[in-house]
């Protein structure tokens, strides 16, 4: 089935039933065992490699993971193979910033005990999946991977991961953006924050002028040990670069106004993404797959509820939804 949703008794427990939906959905599971408290999840689907780490009560993890104490989430890292002598974050071709050494993941924090709702996602092909997960209250945290973006044009790549952090950045405090949101409510895809440790919450395998072979993210930082080679940008709020929707975005809120004031209807908005150039411009590459910003936060609408506009059927959270395959 390419939804479902319920509950679980702990991360642990979650991370078993998203490998299982994982594995029902055509996805092979390469290696799921215990890891310190947690789990270590790593699987594949044509070509494309995920390595995942999910965190029950521990203290931190190697890079590209946070440090701190006490910390429950799950980070995750593209790559290329996967051989059963590396560890998670070891495995081939998982991307690098600017540097070539400081690994670069990305992440969903969560908090400790039950779980109260899950949902998991796949689009009609199963290459594409999301994790969205009720965090605490209205909060929720999202995780997503896929084999394919959805494109402008024609380009090389299109792996993709996707998190409501970046992993070294998953157990920082962060403050609000410019539509008054906590960063932590921002839909996927949005461009980062202003700190050198933050990273980036999206990356995607793209090919850009001279830069071939290599994970880009969005990012503030100018560091080379936390950027990658070239930049990509989103039109959501947060960490914008060159983008055209950003002024339109960030100064006077079109995110805010995906709902309508006359019916409430919804209008989900393409979550587009743009990569920065050899002359300093951005191109548009594509969209986000699946997910859209909008704003249901006074629209009536049950958070996990569906809507259907059209032919489609979504799921709303606070400031996104995704789109269930048919």
């Amino acid at each position: 089935m390419p939804y479902a949703t319920g509950t679980a008794a702990d991360v642990n427990d979650l991370a078993t039933k998203f490998k299982d939906f994982l594995l029902a959905n055509g996805w092979t599971v390469n290696r799921f065992d215990t890891q310190g408290s947690g789990k270590r999840l790593e699987v594949t689907r044509a070509g494309v490699y995920v390595s995942t780490r999910w965190l029950q009560n521990e203290n931190g993890t190697s890079s590209p993971g946070p440090g701190g104490s006490n910390v429950y989430g799950v980070l995750a890292v593209p790559a290329t193979g996967y051989s059963g002598a590396a560890d998670w974050n070891t495995q081939a071709g998982i991307p690098l910033a600017q540097n070539a050494i400081t690994k670069l993941g990305v992440g969903m924090p969560l908090e400790a005990g039950a779980i109260s709702a899950y949902h998991f996602f796949t689009d009609a092909t199963t290459d594409r999946v999301w994790c969205v997960v009720r965090k605490t209250g209205n909060v929720y945290g999202y995780l997503g991977f896929g084999v394919t973006f959805t494109k402008y044009g024609v380009w090389t790549g299109g792996a993709w991961a996707c998190g409501t952090r970046s992993a070294g950045g998953m157990t920082q405090t962060f403050g609000y953006g410019q539509m008054g949101l906590s960063i932590e409510t921002f839909p996927p895809g949005y461009g980062g924050v202003g700190n050198s440790w933050a990273g980036s919450p999206l990356l995607v395998r793209i090919d850009v002028d001279t830069v071939v072979g290599k994970y880009l993210g969005v990012s503030q930082s100018t560091s080379t040990s936390e950027r990658t080679d070239r930049r990509l940008d989103s039109g959501i709020a947060g960490a914008n670069y060159g983008a055209a929707l950003d002024n339109g975005w960030s100064a006077i809120a079109l995110q805010a106004r995906g709902r309508s004031t006359l019916n409430t209807g919804l209008g989900p908005v393409p979550i587009e993404i743009s990569a920065e150039r050899t002359d300093g411009l951005y191109s548009p590459i594509g969209r986000l797959p699946d997910v859209y910003a909008i704003n249901i936060t006074d629209g009536g609408f049950p958070y996990g509820s569906e809507v259907t506009v059209g032919t489609d059927t979504y799921v709303v959270f606070p400031t996104f939804a995704l789109r269930k395959a048919a």
